[in-house]
């Protein structure tokens, strides 16, 4: 397959090198778009390149601001939205992108699960970034093949040693009617149940025992039920490594009845996971940038396209010219 013609109509340049975020949204030549994003500072041990696996997304979930659906990308398409976003970090942060290991997301705009090609993509990423790592960030819909695409995952972590490879999922809740309930109205999609979850965890370590744990990411609004006692006989202490996500706070998910959850109600659920013997991993935190540029998936692929930038950033046009917004 030939590798497909890029656009890109402007980048957003958000924080400073201390805490940046540079995104952009690539253009088919059919018009459908997607959101590729990068992000470091002080505090990230790894430069993280977010690329997205396809031009929408059939699931709609109610905090996530794509609303319309779209096809998967090619494995080539995945692996230029890397290559296109490391010579723009280069240019605009310089040896703070180069000076770091670099890590790959699957997490912008579309699903994983329904890409087919994203173990190859890995693997073409990995013959032209050594040592990279790899993040595959999933809502694990219910659909044909999605143990399939799991196990093949796994077992591509189980021989790939020149970084790490992380399942992330996207757990929302512990409620599973909740869970459910997030997923978008129109959408005929439902969520894998927490029990098969759970089942996909044990077959993740059986067939990667010596790899990373996956991560459980509970998006947390002041609504969001987060209970742990309700799943320890489904995701057991030790099987996965739990993520406490506050919600970033977006017109869409304001609309959704999402209002964000408060530092004491973080700070307990926290506390109650760690009683239950759970592992917790606090580097999924927004950082101040993300928190004050709202900066969840999709959020600037909206500002892009409808040409709406906020105050107190910079852009880049298509003649690569630095302006303020």
């Amino acid at each position: 397959m030939k590798n497909t013609t890029l656009d890109y109509k402007t980048a957003l340049i958000y924080g400073q090198k201390e805490d940046r975020v540079i995104e952009t949204v690539g253009t088919l030549s059919n018009g459908k778009a997607f959101e590729i994003g990068y992000y470091n500072g002080t505090n990230k041990p790894k430069a993280i390149i977010n690329v997205s696996p396809a031009t929408g997304c059939p699931v709609g979930c109610n905090f996530c601001d794509l609303t319309e659906s779209g096809g998967p990308l090619p494995a080539q398409t995945i692996v230029q939205q890397v290559s296109d976003m490391a010579r723009l970090a280069s240019k605009i942060d310089g040896d703070a992108f180069t000076q770091k290991p670099l890590k790959i997301n699957y997490a912008k705009t579309g699903e994983p699960v329904l890409n087919p090609a994203i173990v190859a993509s890995m693997e073409m990423i990995a013959d032209k970034f050594p040592k990279a790592s790899f993040k595959y960030s999933t809502s694990l819909p219910d659909v044909p093949k999605i143990r399939e695409r799991i196990e093949e995952l796994a077992h591509f972590a189980s021989v790939y040693l020149k970084g790490s490879v992380q399942l992330q999922i996207s757990l929302i809740s512990t409620s599973e009617s909740y869970r459910q309930a997030s997923v978008g109205t129109q959408s005929n999609i439902t969520l894998l149940p927490l029990k098969r979850v759970g089942d996909l965890i044990t077959a993740w370590h059986k067939i990667n025992p010596r790899g990373r744990i996956p991560n459980c990411s509970l998006l947390v609004s002041a609504q969001t039920p987060c209970d742990p006692s309700l799943i320890t006989d489904i995701i057991k202490p030790g099987s996965a490594r739990f993520r406490i996500r506050p919600v970033i706070t977006t017109e869409h998910s304001l609309l959704n009845g999402l209002n964000a959850a408060s530092s004491i109600k973080i700070e307990k659920i926290m506390q109650q996971f760690k009683k239950f013997g759970y592992d917790i991993n606090d580097m999924g935190t927004p950082t101040p940038t993300e928190s004050q540029y709202a900066l969840a998936s999709n959020v600037t692929r909206n500002r892009i396209l409808k040409g709406h930038y906020p105050p107190g950033i910079w852009y880049v046009g298509p003649d690569n010219s630095l302006t303020p917004a």
